[in-house]
């Protein structure tokens, strides 16, 4: 680990010289580029997180890998070093630039592995998949777009188990079988709305015109206190969730599309729990019978 040199540290007083005007900035912003494509990557101590502004260097670092690109056009090359860039820079520390590749990617047409990319950059983001985390309203504007660029249905029962609310997602039980749970929501999706999920909450082709407030109503129905949800939608109406001419805006589409999420979720579990001879969910204690699934799958195998 190198430490930053003194002389880029944030001064009591709140003054700074880590600007790249000043001399000491711009040398270090050279040298920190240079280091890392000649393999030796600077790694910055994070201890003095407060008091330290490195993003900006950062932010150039980046920059760097992109017009490395223009010049070498090698993507190959290119995902090498943004690679490297990522294993040695925290998520905090790429904050400023965090989807900044995926767009990238995009720009070059390279769809699928921008929407790869940004799957990993979702995970990595939220601790990793197992952990208990969900979209932001701007991860699901950015599958929204994805769908777009895409011209086809994207969305698979991941996506859909990140979308619905934390309190409103699978038992213990569905989520120690999460691999089966999702597979089994993706034949949902598949076999029941042929594969389409974000094209049934909108009115147009491009996802940009939103359906009259009362289609999507359909989708708050499983809610235990639906009603009293209901009441509150219509008392923040027409500002908060619909327009003056009664069209929804992305807000209640947005919590309409995490409300059917959390819907499906239930759904795949029980379809899971059907495959293997369980009861539906609250029906019944379920450990028994997914013992004995367990021992009978491993059984067969020998």
């Amino acid at each position: 680990m190198i430490d930053v040199p003194p002389y880029y540290i944030i001064r009591p007083d709140g003054s700074s010289n880590t600007s790249k005007r000043n001399p000491n900035g711009q040398e270090f912003c050279k040298k920190f580029i240079s280091s890392f494509f000649n393999g030796e990557p600077i790694l910055l101590d994070y201890r003095d997180k407060e008091n330290i502004r490195l993003d900006r260097y950062i932010r150039d670092l980046y920059f760097a890998i992109e017009k490395d690109f223009e010049e070498y056009n090698d993507i190959e090359r290119t995902f090498n070093f943004y690679n490297i860039f990522k294993s040695n820079y925290s998520y905090h520390l790429r904050w400023p630039v965090y989807e900044f590749f995926v767009q990238f990617l995009i720009d070059k047409n390279m769809l699928t592995e921008a929407f790869e990319e940004w799957n990993k950059l979702q995970s990595e983001e939220g601790g990793g998949f197992s952990m208990n985390w969900t979209y932001r309203d701007s991860a699901i504007r950015k599958l929204i777009e994805f769908e777009s660029l895409f011209k086809k249905p994207i969305i698979k029962g991941e996506h859909l188990f990140r979308m619905a609310p934390k309190d409103s997602q699978l038992t213990k039980f569905g989520k120690n079988n999460l691999t089966e749970v999702l597979k089994a929501i993706d034949t949902i999706i598949s076999s029941l709305y042929d594969g389409k999920f974000i094209s049934r909450f909108f009115a147009d082709n491009e996802y940009k015109i939103g359906l009259p407030k009362e289609e999507y109503i359909q989708y708050f129905n499983h809610k235990p206190k639906f009603k009293d949800y209901i009441l509150w939608i219509n008392s923040k109406a027409p500002n908060y969730y619909c327009k003056k001419n009664g069209l929804a805006k992305r807000k209640l589409i947005y919590a309409a599309m995490c409300s059917e999420a959390s819907r499906l979720l239930r759904e795949g579990e029980n379809k899971y729990r059907q495959i293997i001879g369980a009861k539906k969910i609250g029906e019944s204690w379920i450990s028994e019978t997914e013992l004995y699934y367990k021992v009978k799958k491993a059984f067969n195998k020998i």
